[in-house]
């Protein structure tokens, strides 16, 4: 499923953009092949590989984002270890918190989503072994 631009805000846009890998050219001003699309939340990586990315770009630590969490979804034990496991692949945030992330890194909840489902689908390949 493409995120169409009428479903995002422009920061939420510019965010997504910058989380995404960068592309690779041939030299000839061709795409390499092997590099996924840009519009693919699947490929940016794993959910806690975008959410540090986008932490970064805000400046925030750890802790701020888990105060900030905090707040966001009412939990109050919420702790910036709880937000290194999540950045680790450790853990895979429930639907409920995914929504406070996404409202705290002002990220669009459809790419959140989509990303910690494909960590889950990995995960549970991963036990089929």
């Amino acid at each position: 499923m493409f995120i169409g631009s009428d479903d995002l805000t422009l920061r939420q846009r510019q965010a997504f953009i910058d989380v995404q890998p960068s592309r690779k050219t041939t030299g000839k001003g061709g795409l390499m092949s092997d590099v996924p699309p840009r519009h693919d939340p699947a490929t940016a990586g794993s959910f806690g590989q975008l959410i540090t990315r986008r932490r970064h770009q805000l400046g925030l630590t750890q802790g701020d984002l888990a105060d900030q969490l905090c707040a966001r979804s009412g939990r109050p034990t919420f702790t910036r270890h709880e937000v290194s496991r999540y950045e680790h692949g450790r853990r895979i945030p429930t639907t409920k918190l995914l929504t406070a992330i996404a409202d705290a890194l002002d990220l669009p909840m459809a790419v959140l989503r989509r990303t910690a489902a494909a960590d889950r689908q990995r995960r549970h390949a991963g036990s089929r072994r």
